[in-house]
């Protein structure tokens, strides 16, 4: 302190402009006032023009004083060394710094924009609620030829928005750092910091420029999307780290890189693509389908669009709306990727890998799939099955290079009449088939002019095979002969069977000469499969009646047909037992008409019992419905709910309204559980019926004058 010149002079070592902030307690009025001024921008402009509602004492900027910026004003630094001791920015308004320096903002508070411009160094000031999730939001432009860094020591942001030239270069800062909500780019190219973490919480939007993200970690727990079409957006991935998109990828944009070195970008949404090429995906680089409900990819991913690596990390299962091309590796860790005749994945290169090789019974293509192979015997696996069934199938032998389309099929295969007619095995077959399998099929076709090669079938739980070795060595490659409607036999060879995942596999001992082909399981042992080979079940209603229809090609040792019916198709009652053929090698066509089926809808189903007890369920269900008659000419009445886990049930019962019928409740066994009179209202409901009983299925019977009727209900756990 100087007392001669009246001067208070701090010593400051190693400290520059920006380190000094803090507030003045003495003084008198006319040299520090007691009261800071105020003033209130009243519209847009700079700093140092007459832009506030309240005069500034001498003009220019104001000085050591509270300034409000005021919703929709933009209020420009463009003279350096502006000192406010307090800046309230409104969530509408805008603190624009643009070719100045040497500011001092003092507290800054407010849910309002700083908008940097070639420079991303904020003024000094106290930022503690400015920078935090529900502050403010900051803007960094990029001029041409600017290169500057953002977010440094800012771990929070609510909002940012980064914009400008397209020959500007941006980089984040080495530190992690959190959006709160949107980041936003349009214009600048942008860098990563190596290893730090952005967290974006909103969505992440870039229009044009480029995202280079390196070898950083980021995480958008919104959706990622490259817009503005073939000029617009473009996000590179960088070598090693982690991307991870908890909503949507939309790719309408100009690029995506995957990136090399096992860079992951791992989507827990969907994807959508319209517009843009798709690049990296090298060096163990991949596209990661990692969400926990159903996810799907839409749009074109074929040449220049092709994802390298496609990784499937699902349970729940990935479906593709439009075809997929892999040239590195597809990935199958966990659910099926469901494909269809339109939306293909297809392997477009003879060393795309399959990891694991050949799939598994938890993940594998759940429908067609292709794969462009060369001429010979290296195995190439396609890791394809349908629904719960994993049926992998491989060509070996083959003869010439080829895109080969294979698709597995859990049907009887005259389901691809009228191409195939007949399920009859080719009685001039050098070895004799005793059996046609009618539990599944493959259909296996390729490009190009002719070509052969020897065809591997597998075969699961499903396939009625028996799993002793004796047995499973009899299974045959079978083909289906057009020309002839009968199934050829091309031998079977190396067959082998895994326990552990109830699988097996052979290959045919001939080669097959290839257009599109039909191949199904035979056997020259009867066990394989069980006897009856099913053609079709099916039914329809006639007025009051349900009929059923089922056909055999062949039967061997049938004694008889059991048909069932189901209220809730878990819980089933015999309705019937049929008479089978014994033996036949010509089609039997058999119906039964059900009388007794109730109102509402049933279900259906049959299964087929030879003379020793083995039976064969038919895959298919069969399902009815009966409309409920409004007049009361019958005793008809619905349970509901059906089956029920509240210990109660009320029925509708057209025809009866306000009237007070009798019921009972009894076990299958007839024991009579309870009995009362319950009411029925104006609108045929009745009141609740308590069935405070067992897990199991009961009987209602309703009684009302000479009319009695019985229905069943079940009670879950």
């Amino acid at each position: 302190m100087n007392e001669i010149t009246h001067t208070l002079t701090w010593n400051f070592i190693n400290k520059g402009e920006e380190a000094i902030d803090g507030d003045y307690f003495a003084g008198i009025n006319t040299a520090i006032p007691d009261i800071i001024p105020e003033y209130h921008t009243s519209n847009t402009g700079v700093v140092g023009d007459p832009v506030y509602e309240e005069l500034v004492p001498g003009g220019g900027a104001p000085s050591g004083a509270d300034v409000y910026i005021l919703d929709d004003h933009v209020l420009t630094f463009d003279q350096s060394g502006v000192n406010f001791y307090r800046t309230f920015i409104t969530e509408n308004a805008t603190l624009k710094i643009d070719g100045s320096s040497f500011h001092r903002l003092g507290k800054v508070t407010g849910k309002g924009t700083i908008h940097l411009v070639g420079t991303g160094s904020l003024p000094s000031g106290e930022y503690n609620t400015f920078f935090a999730c529900f502050g403010g939001k900051l803007i960094y432009e990029g001029e041409s030829g600017d290169d500057f860094e953002i977010l440094s020591n800012l771990p929070t942001v609510r909002k940012v928005d980064i914009i400008g030239s397209a020959n500007s270069n941006i980089r984040f800062a080495n530190n992690n750092a959190t959006i709160c909500e949107d980041l936003t780019i349009s214009g600048p190219q942008i860098s990563g910091a190596n290893g730090a973490l952005l967290t974006v919480k909103g969505d992440l939007d870039i229009s044009s420029g480029t995202l280079n993200i390196g070898q950083g970690n980021l995480l958008v727990e919104g959706n990622m999307n490259l817009l503005g079409g073939a000029s617009g957006g473009k996000f590179k991935g960088g070598n090693f780290g982690l991307t991870t998109i908890e909503g949507d990828l939309n790719l309408e944009g100009n690029n995506l890189d995957l990136g090399t070195n096992y860079r992951e970008t791992e989507i827990r949404g969907n994807i959508t693509k319209t517009s843009g090429t798709i690049t990296g995906g090298i060096g163990g680089a991949r596209l990661k389908m990692a969400g926990e409900t159903d996810q799907y990819i839409k749009g074109s991913f074929t040449g220049t669009s092709k994802i390298p690596f496609l990784h499937i990390a699902n349970p729940s299962g990935v479906t593709l709306h439009s075809n997929v091309e892999i040239s590195d590796t597809l990935k199958l860790e966990s659910g099926n990727l469901n494909t269809g005749i339109d939306s293909l994945v297809f392997l477009t290169l003879d060393g795309t890998d399959v990891d694991p090789v050949g799939g598994s019974p938890t993940s594998f293509v759940n429908g067609p799939m292709k794969w462009k192979q060369n001429a010979g015997s290296t195995q190439r696996i396609f890791p394809i099955g349908k629904n719960d069934r994993y049926r992998p199938v491989y060509l070996t032998s083959r003869s010439g290079l080829r895109t080969w389309e294979v698709e597995y099929y859990d049907t009887v295969a005259t389901v691809q009449s009228p191409i195939v007619t007949s399920m009859n095995p080719n009685p001039n077959s050098p070895t004799i088939i005793e059996s046609v399998s009618i539990q599944e099929h493959w259909r296996i076709n390729h490009d190009g002019g002719d070509v052969s090669a020897r065809v591997s079938l597998s075969w699961g739980e499903n396939s009625a095979v028996e799993t002793n070795p004796s047995d499973y060595s009899k299974l045959l490659v079978l083909s289906y002969n057009n020309s002839n409607n009968v199934w050829d036999s091309y031998g079977g060879s190396g067959h082998s069977y895994d326990a552990g995942t109830s699988t097996g596999d052979f290959v045919s001992t001939a080669v097959v000469n290839f257009s599109q082909r039909y191949f199904t399981l035979g056997s020259s042992d009867a066990v394989n499969p069980l006897p009856v080979t099913w053609l079709y079940f099916r039914g329809e209603t006639q007025g009051d009646h349900h009929i059923l229809e089922w056909v055999t090609a062949s039967e061997k040792n049938n004694e008889y047909f059991e048909l069932e019916r189901s209220i809730d198709a878990q819980n089933w009652l015999p309705v019937a037992n049929i008479a089978g053929a014994g033996y036949s090698i010509t089609q039997s066509n058999y119906s039964y008409t059900d009388r007794d089926a109730p109102y509402g809808r049933v279900y259906y189903r049959i299964r087929q019992v030879d003379f020793d007890g083995e039976f064969d369920m038919h895959p298919n269900l069969v399902s009815l419905e009966r409309a409920l008659k409004s007049a009361s000419e019958k005793l008809e009445f619905v349970i509901y709910p059906n089956p029920t886990k509240y210990q109660t049930i009320r029925m509708m019962i057209p025809g009866y309204e306000d009237t007070a019928l009798s019921i009972m409740i009894s076990d299958l066994s007839g024991k009579v559980l309870s009995s009362q009179i319950i009411q029925v209202d104006g609108q045929g409901i009745s009141q609740q019926i308590a069935c405070n009983f067992s897990p199991g299925i009961y009987l209602v019977t309703v009684m009302v004058g000479d009319k009695m009727r019985s229905k069943p209900f079940v009670i879950s756990k």
